[in-house]
């Protein structure tokens, strides 16, 4: 979400992306307090948990279509991801580099490399990696926009920092900007989306903790340590990035900082960071998906393990790795994702989860009128986001070349 979310400013403006984000952040932080609240001893899934709330066969309905749409798209942003961080490691090398299409399969490979893991038994830990490079990378991206922005006259975009007009990204006008503007929406909604798998991370954490302490206060408090990080570096990131580069962002940050000539070791660190990132939050997703479908399918839980690699597996990875070769444009596939998977899993349902839960009764009319406001205007803001999100992928992809 990090590397995309600068985009979603450079749209929306100084004080609009601002405010947006604000918006955004507080939502997806009190929607996450309201899952772990709702969480049973025995749910150990998104799905699970709301069938518990609201009886059986709901999550087959309003639950499991919007969780598959996030852990597809996941599969597809990470092997993207890895396919742009290959691709950067190889233009290093010094040799001709692979294009981006073959290294993005590559980045397929790796992720049914992954998918080889029966299980995932241990997705705090994973949680942990992925937060840990995730705050590696933000810490080398604020240290690079941060010089860009003091050099002032430098070589490379600074050299013109005093003539940047920070306004809308260069070239974009008309459909293209409003349509921009609605996809940010949707960028934000992305840089939120652990919620879908924040019940899988809290029974693993109950089970890790069983006998030695209240899991829910424990995930209550590792909730606030997270955001308490990671707010600060979304929004350090946003600005600083925007300030450095102004109009000039892409959708993948990664590519200003390597145009920038922010030097190779530098380059080298902040991909390395951003595979193994991929890796680890990847495989909570990519999981999490494969255990989706088991639950589904459950004639799959007695099949041999190779079985469920040929039949379910492979398919997933290979699929997705096809859709991520062909549709490479990762703000694109970020707002997508973000518009029609996350926001209905963190901006939306924990709202209706919780006003249909026990606590409901206990709470005052303006908490239920709270949840009813951020319930419709996210609603709409992920309509809105589906169809900017949806036009520039039409857009991009009418002069994209397969494999070139």
């Amino acid at each position: 979400g990090i590397a995309s979310l600068p985009l979603a400013f450079a749209y929306l403006g100084w004080w609009i992306g601002l405010i947006v984000w604000v918006y955004v952040t507080w939502a997806s932080y009190y929607s996450g307090r309201l899952l772990i609240q709702l969480q049973g001893p025995h749910q150990a899934t998104y799905a699970r948990l709301a069938d518990g709330v609201m009886g059986a066969g709901f999550a087959s309905r309003w639950v499991r279509p919007f969780q598959f749409l996030v852990l597809y798209q996941v599969t597809i942003i990470t092997a993207l991801t890895l396919g742009q961080g290959f691709f950067a490691l190889e233009q290093l090398s010094g040799h001709v580099p692979i294009s981006l299409p073959w290294c993005t399969a590559l980045g397929g490979l790796v992720v049914a490399i992954v998918s080889l893991l029966p299980s995932i038994a241990e997705m705090w830990s994973l949680s942990l990696v992925g937060f840990l490079t995730a705050l590696g990378f933000a810490v080398c991206v604020l240290w690079a926009c941060s010089a860009i922005v003091a050099s002032g006259n430098a070589q490379g975009l600074a050299e013109d920092f005093h003539d940047v007009s920070f306004g809308r990204p260069d070239g974009i006008e008309g459909p293209d900007l409003i349509f921009g503007v609605l996809n940010s929406f949707g960028i934000l909604a992305f840089s939120y989306g652990g919620h879908s798998v924040l019940p899988d991370v809290q029974a693993t954490l109950q089970a890790s903790m069983s006998g030695h302490g209240d899991a829910q206060k424990a995930m209550q408090r590792a909730l606030i340590w997270a955001y308490a990080l990671i707010v600060p570096c979304y929004l350090s990131t946003a600005m600083l990035a925007y300030l450095a580069f102004g109009p000039s962002l892409t959708g993948f940050l990664p590519t200003n900082l390597q145009d920038a000539h922010t030097g190779d070791g530098f380059i080298l660190s902040l991909n390395v960071l951003l595979i193994v990132n991929s890796i680890a939050l990847g495989a909570i997703y990519i999981q999490a998906g494969f255990n989706m479908v088991e639950d589904i399918i459950e004639c799959l839980t007695s099949r041999s393990f190779l079985f469920r690699f040929l039949c379910l597996r492979i398919p997933w990875v290979a699929s997705a790795t096809f859709i991520a070769v062909a549709l490479p444009f990762f703000g694109d596939l970020a707002g997508l994702s973000g518009a029609i998977g996350f926001t209905p899993m963190t901006f939306v349902l924990p709202f209706l989860l919780w006003e249909r839960s026990e606590y409901a009764a206990r709470a005052s009319w303006c908490r239920h009128l709270l949840h009813a406001i951020l319930g419709i205007s996210f609603g709409t803001m992920g309509v809105v986001a589906f169809a900017g999100a949806l036009y520039l992928v039409i857009r991009d992809s009418s002069t994209y070349q397969f494999f070139s």
